[in-house]
C-alpha cells in the first residue's frame, strides 16, 4: 500500500497467525484509512504475508481488493523488489 495516498492510516480488526514453518505470519486487517487527496473514507480488506528469518522481516507481500482500490481513485505501486 503506498501510504502517501492515504491520511488517517488505521488497521482494525487484525487476525494474526504463524504458519507452521515458524517464519510466515499471516495477517488479515480492514483498513480504515482517508484518500489524502478527496478526503473521502477509504475501507479495503488485506492479507500481508510477512517472511521472517533470524527474527527480522525480509518480505512483505500484501494482498487488497483492487477495485476498492481503483473506485477510489488512487494510483497502485508496482511491487518493491
Amino acid at each position: 500500500m503506498a501510504t502517501r495516498s492515504y491520511d488517517n492510516n488505521r488497521f482494525i480488526n487484525q487476525v494474526m497467525t504463524r504458519a507452521a514453518d515458524g517464519a510466515t505470519v499471516i495477517v488479515g486487517a480492514e483498513g480504515d484509512l482517508t484518500v489524502a487527496a478527496s478526503g473521502k473514507p477509504y475501507r479495503n480488506r488485506y492479507v500481508f504475508k510477512f517472511e521472517t528469518a533470524n527474527g527480522l522481516i525480509t518480505r512483505v507481500t500484501e494482498y487488497a481488493n483492487t477495485v476498492t482500490v481503483r473506485d477510489h481513485g488512487v494510483v497502485a505501486v508496482a511491487p518493491v523488489r
